[in-house]
């Protein structure tokens, strides 16, 4: 029995640990430039990653497709892009294609494809001026999602203007692509705010951390029935601590935590996350 039961838990952990890893590359293609009134300048594409020291950025890499026979014609991995900035512990990364010695096909369609460890991260298959099906690489066989936005008359920019995402959210699918305006290599787009995942209006769980801000000693109200699992990140989504915490009132103490900013996920005994906070020390 105590064989059995080793090689389950075995099993159980190499599952979760499967399961973090799928669902942690949370990365996407955020700002694009690919033609501008005369002679092609300045073309470039941004990325942005969640958490990028869990990863070798050599494993991301930006692909470009030709729409005219749906074949790659161009690859980079995010190690030759350059630094950006990070917010909230998401970095952006660009690369700028003229100004190394190439160039961004001018569509009508042509697509972009954003990858780790050669599969095609869910959701960043992308094509302006149309759709089409890619015969090769790691997009082979998938059909790109136009961005809904082109780089074409009247809206043919110049030089110091892209194609980017605006909004506020932290993923992809909660933002939305605009039409040129001025660019922003390397840095939040006009409009655009990142968050760590989860945050949620804490009126909605009834969840509540009193004070706030404090100096790392603070009360935790439970709502619920049932114990939460409580888990602290920094803003660079490391895991500070992880604890359960009782129904109803609960004095916690961060023992030697620097001042700024934490996000608290609170979560059921069965994994669902129920809210993320966001708590200062000062």
């Amino acid at each position: 029995m105590k064989r059995i039961y080793k090689i389950f838990s075995l099993t159980a952990i190499i599952t979760a640990l499967l399961s973090l890893t799928g669902l942690s590359q949370n990365a996407w293609i955020n700002e694009i430039h690919y033609d501008n009134f005369g002679a092609d300048t300045n073309e470039f594409i941004e990325v942005v990653i969640q958490n990028p020291g869990s990863y070798s950025l050599a494993d991301f890499a930006v692909l470009l497709y030709n729409g005219n026979n749906g074949a790659l014609y161009d690859t980079k991995t995010l190690d030759l892009f350059t630094v950006g900035i990070t917010s909230n512990g998401y970095t952006f990364y660009y690369y700028n294609y003229t100004v190394n010695g190439g160039l961004i096909q001018n569509g009508a369609p042509d697509g972009i494809a954003l990858s780790y460890q050669t599969t095609v991260i869910d959701g960043q298959w992308l094509s302006y001026e149309g759709t089409f099906a890619a015969v090769d690489g790691p997009a082979a066989g998938l059909t790109s999602v136009d961005i809904g936005v082109a780089e074409i008359p009247p809206q043919l920019p110049n030089s110091t203007q892209s194609l980017q995402l605006s909004g506020t959210g932290s993923n992809y699918s909660e933002f939305t692509w605009q039409l040129p305006a001025a660019e922003t290599q390397g840095q939040l787009n006009n409009n655009q705010e990142v968050m760590p995942v989860g945050i949620g209006e804490p009126a909605e769980s009834g969840l509540s951390i009193y004070p706030n801000p404090n100096h790392g000693s603070f009360r935790l109200m439970n709502p619920f029935s049932e114990e939460m699992l409580v888990s602290i990140y920094s803003v660079y989504g490391q895991l500070v601590n992880e604890i359960r915490v009782k129904s109803g009132d609960n004095s916690i103490a961060l023992t030697g935590a620097s001042a700024g900013i934490y996000f608290i996920r609170f979560g059921s005994r069965d994994g669902k996350i129920i809210s993320t906070e966001r708590m200062v020390i000062y």
